[in-house]
């Protein structure tokens, strides 16, 4: 949104602009002139647009930055939410709580909040900064259908002995047995 933001900006901006009304003058003349020409309209000011071009970069500008402030608005109050550890509904329960230990003159305190580091090292993991944007070589926990009880759990990989292949003691998991 910020990239839509920046290209359409300085073109929005000028569609009142006195360059805008000189550009749109020579274009109407230059379709007078030239009603069945191929050849393209020179533009007189680089960045300025054409009549028919004056809305689709107004549309462009306003969707990007309300959508663009939108979005941001959202990251701002899930970066709240892990930093203070808590999801949208302990949140919204929260606030109740606050208020009522407010009015008992009691400060609340969330009792799942291990400080700023720890919780968001709780939901990116302890690694460097970067790595929160990569994708986790970790397996998740649970099956990717949703099952009911122990069933949706993934079974730990177990260890087998390999004969034959490496030395007596030497083990390997399941999925590195050729099968």
């Amino acid at each position: 949104m910020a990239y839509g933001v920046g290209l359409s900006y300085y073109s929005f901006l000028s569609m009142d602009s006195l360059h805008f009304d000189e550009q749109r003058r020579a274009y109407k003349e230059w379709i007078e002139t030239e009603p069945g020409s191929t050849a393209s309209f020179h533009r007189l000011y680089p960045y300025i647009p054409l009549p028919f071009e004056r809305m689709p970069v107004a549309l462009s500008f306003i969707l990007c930055l309300a959508l663009g402030v939108a979005v941001m608005l959202i990251l701002a109050f899930h970066i709240y939410l892990i930093a203070t550890a808590q999801t949208t509904i302990e949140f919204h329960g929260n606030l109740m709580k606050k208020s009522q230990y407010k009015v008992r003159k009691m400060i609340f305190k969330n009792p799942y909040s291990l400080g700023l580091t720890r919780n968001f090292q709780q939901v990116f993991g302890s690694g460097w900064m970067i790595a929160w944007l990569l994708p986790s070589t970790r397996d998740p926990e649970y099956l990717p259908v949703p099952l009911h009880g122990e069933k949706g759990l993934r079974e730990p990989k177990r260890m087998k002995h390999a004969p034959g292949r490496l030395s007596s003691r030497a083990t390997v998991l399941d999925d590195d047995l050729d099968v």
